[in-house]
């Protein structure tokens, strides 16, 4: 792929404003808000997380069937160093600043378990694309890897929770839909007339996406359960919809000058905002609880607040670039101007 995508890039600087926003409207009104999760509640949140996480990981996929054109060293040699180094440096990062306690306490569980269920999409990312990279070397004939994905992906939702992260098994989907939707160049056709069904339908999230699609609140693993297996269902072809909608409407647009800039940069140091930002909205999170401040919700606050954080970070993430040792541990020696 020669040079960076523009089109990918509009929809994932969009995408991970909407994480961070997702964030700022868990984290900006008071500790007893985001410790009883009353965002699951909030219909923007309900909008936002119910497709956010499997387009971005089905993006990811898409992206990754480029990469696993390369030998498969240079591609796991590449992917420890861009995703792992940062992941582990980030888990540090939270670790030092929310779980002192465990560190003076040598509480191993929980201080291996900041590293287990920390950042876990990165975690995800590493996953999905270990599956895809041995699956495509191990087995020659197309059908019969689209076969065992499939296995795999069935496999995954007998495997409880505590075994495998439940967020795995849900994004893992989406990571082969993307990378199979390139391979086999599968086109979306966009027709201008699609934007306002598409805008109905993703506003109608605020509704239909209930506080029990949450892989947060239900889990996703039928091994007790297998009432389980029509949340799951739900919960997935919600995503699926709502990713097509998100993509319609993006693409239905023209974004140009500063914004489609702005767009870019954030597409290109996504998952170091992605981490990054966690850690300050989490940190402005215990100190608005350590002074006893509750803001009263409102939507354009959460607003402001997520686009001050995806600016700060993205400057941070600029600076840190130009830092040799802070690049590689922040951004896995990518630099701001990586491939994607």
């Amino acid at each position: 792929m020669g040079g960076r995508n523009a089109r990918i890039d509009m929809l994932k600087g969009i995408l991970i404003f909407l994480v961070v926003w997702a964030h700022a409207i868990q984290y900006s009104f008071g500790y007893e808000y985001g410790e009883n999760f009353e965002c699951f509640n909030d219909g923007i949140h309900r909008i936002i997380c119910s497709f956010h996480m499997p387009l971005f990981m089905a993006i990811s996929g898409y992206l990754f069937y480029y990469s696993n054109k390369k030998p498969a060293i240079v591609i796991v040699k590449s992917k420890l160093q861009n995703i792992g180094i940062p992941y582990l440096t980030f888990c540090t990062i939270s670790l030092l600043l929310f779980n002192m306690s465990a560190i003076r306490d040598l509480d191993w569980t929980n201080i291996l378990g900041s590293y287990k269920n920390g950042f876990w999409f990165l975690t995800s990312y590493l996953l999905n694309s270990l599956i895809v990279l041995t699956v495509t070397r191990v087995v020659n004939n197309r059908n019969c890897q689209y076969l065992l994905f499939s296995v795999i992906g069935i496999s995954a939702l007998f495997i409880p929770g505590e075994y495998l992260y439940n967020t795995h098994a849900y994004v893992y989907p989406a990571f082969v839909v993307g990378y199979i939707v390139n391979e086999l160049e599968i086109k979306i056709r966009i027709k201008k007339w699609m934007t306002i069904p598409a805008m109905i339908l993703l506003c109608g999230s605020a509704f239909y996406f209930s506080r029990d699609l949450y892989v947060y609140t239900t889990g996703i693993s039928i091994n007790q359960d297998y009432k389980q297996l029509w949340i799951d269902i739900i919960r997935w072809g919600i995503a699926l919809v709502n990713s097509v909608c998100y993509i319609v409407v993006v693409y239905s647009f023209e974004f140009n000058g500063w914004l489609s800039d702005a767009l870019a940069r954030f597409s290109k140091c996504s998952i170091g905002i992605y981490c990054l930002s966690m850690i300050i909205q989490l940190v402005v999170y215990k100190l608005m609880h350590y002074v006893n401040i509750a803001i009263v919700h409102n939507y354009i606050l959460s607003v402001v607040m997520a686009i001050i954080t995806i600016v700060v970070c993205e400057r941070m993430l600029w600076v840190s670039s130009k830092v040799k040792i802070l690049n590689v541990l922040l951004l896995g020696g990518r630099g701001m101007f990586g491939k994607q």
